[in-house]
């Protein structure tokens, strides 16, 4: 829908107390508050408590499943509701994971150590000293002893001189035997270093890993802590909606039973006012046949046997009929009061 939907919504709906909070819902749960609000009216206009909790239940509904918030007892408030989203736990990754499978390979990939010190260049830089060194001590040797001859060489200036130059060959096998150790010790020295940073990365991520251990409980602690608060306010808003419906399920069984308890008592009233009259007739026949009785007793006693005229007038003037029969008591000299 348009905002101009929405717009005609609101017109068309005028006469309903919408809230503004109501107004930034969706078009579709507007329509669906419109509806809750009518029904609740309606359910205003008959006395239906019941049906005013239901509507009013169906449109907070609408409110917190579509803008997170309730509206109270009349649609008017905003009381942010609980929710619960479950929080996508982030997965471990190993910050050094590519160095520390850089370096297995290093290692790994490594060649065994080899070392040949006639294709040093260095080595061979002191093989030509000590060659040279050794010749002119060779040379030097034969000399010294040629003067001492005549200038003949004989067998003991040639092993004086072969010794000199001996001397500089053994100082250039120390040479090379010193060389080897020095490419062993940096070829173990950078094997040493390999395996040192290896274990630096190790290390680095056990920490990192242990960080992770404690964000993962730390998560799950937090996770159902807020599951907990969610599950409480989900169970207070049922247990309040519930209480809603049941109170006022309640109201309605007790005006139930006050309108028959009204109309009983109503009943025994007309019952006892019946009762009353039926009495009041029979006292009043009773003493309408007490009456007659009485009259009867007067009669048999005035009259006697009936034959006497005079009972017979003193009877009726008694009775009060005393404008026809007065000739009569006169003329019998009946004196009436």
């Amino acid at each position: 829908m348009s905002k101009k939907t929405k717009n005609e919504i609101l017109e068309n709906n005028a006469d309903l107390n919408i809230s503004e909070y109501d107004k930034q819902l969706s078009d579709n749960a507007l329509l669906g508050i419109v509806s809750a609000k009518r029904n609740y009216n309606k359910a205003l206009e008959n006395n239906d408590s019941l049906g005013m909790a239901k509507a009013n239940a169906y449109a907070n509904s609408i409110r917190k499943s579509e803008g997170g918030y309730t509206g109270g007892d009349d649609g008017s408030a905003y009381y942010p509701s609980a929710s619960f989203k479950k929080t996508e736990r982030k997965e471990y990754k190993s910050e050094y994971a590519d160095e520390i499978d850089e370096l297995y390979k290093t290692i790994n990939d490594r060649e065994e150590f080899s070392y040949d010190v006639y294709e040093d260049p260095v080595f061979e830089l002191y093989k030509n000293v000590y060659e040279q060194a050794g010749n002119l001590a060779y040379e030097r040797a034969l000399a010294s002893n040629a003067s001492k001859t005549g200038g003949m060489a004989n067998t003991n200036a040639l092993t004086a001189a072969s010794q000199a130059r001996a001397y500089y060959d053994i100082m250039l096998a120390q040479k090379a035997v010193d060389m080897y150790n020095n490419a062993y010790d940096r070829y173990a020295d950078t094997t040493k270093e390999l395996y040192d940073r290896l274990d630096a990365l190790r290390l680095l991520e056990h920490d990192d890993y242990y960080k992770y251990a404690d964000y993962l409980k730390s998560f799950e602690n937090d996770r159902e802590f807020e599951y907990d608060m969610y599950r409480d306010v989900e169970k207070d808003l049922r247990d309040d909606l519930r209480y809603e419906i049941e109170n006022d399920y309640r109201k309605n069984r007790d005006d139930v039973s006050d309108d028959r308890w009204r109309e009983e008592f109503e009943y025994d009233i007309r019952r006892d006012a019946a009762e009353d009259l039926r009495k009041r007739e029979e006292f009043d026949y009773k003493k309408y046949r007490d009456s007659a009785e009485d009259d009867m007793w007067r009669m048999e006693h005035y009259f006697g046997d009936g034959s006497s005229l005079v009972n017979t007038l003193r009877y009726a003037s008694m009775l009060g009929i005393n404008d026809n029969i007065q000739p009569y008591l006169t003329m019998l000299g009946i004196v009436t009061e």
